[in-house]
């Protein structure tokens, strides 16, 4: 790989255009390389984390294929590796993800309480004002003598239709 940046311009061109897909490979993949240490200079790993961990997982998989001799995948994958590094260096320039500014402090807890919600439809007392006090209980549901509210609940009876009798055995046992 290292040969290739060695090599003059015109070779390189003669090489690439004479349809040669193994050297199309080599030179993206060293495309990629470059791309993912220019982002690994800008510190990609620490914070455009999801486009720096494509970007290298696109230029391993991109060597791999590139191993078995399966060049049109290598130059995808390798174009693929580029683009994430690219767009992690993006990332960091436009959006400043997660950039901890030396020598600036960082933004100011809100420590006063949230503010009161306005109560629910149901529970506002006269003039549509909110109330602050709690609604009024609701009565007790009607339980029969002796049941407590835990037992109480939607059950049924148990069944007193009788279950039919088992078939007979066919093999007299």
């Amino acid at each position: 790989m290292l040969l290739m940046r060695h090599l003059p311009p015109w070779i390189m061109l003669l090489l690439v255009g004479s349809g040669c897909t193994a050297t199309k490979a080599a030179y993206h993949i060293v495309d990629a390389a470059d791309a993912v240490s220019r982002a690994e200079e800008r510190r990609a790993p620490e914070l455009a984390v999801y486009e720096y961990t494509l970007a290298t997982r696109y230029l391993d998989k991109a060597r791999e294929e590139a191993g078995y001799s399966d060049y049109l995948a290598s130059v995808r994958l390798s174009q693929l590796s580029e683009e994430w590094a690219d767009r992690s260096i993006i990332a960091i320039d436009q959006e400043g993800r997660d950039v901890q500014l030396e020598g600036v402090d960082a933004a100011p807890q809100r420590t006063a309480p949230p503010a009161q919600l306005p109560a629910a439809d149901g529970a506002t007392g006269s003039g549509g004002q909110a109330s602050s006090t709690p609604p009024a209980e609701l009565p007790p549901a009607e339980l029969p003598p002796g049941a407590s509210p835990a037992s109480a609940g939607p059950t049924a009876p148990p069944s007193t239709v009788p279950l039919p009798e088992p078939a007979p055995n066919p093999w007299g046992d």
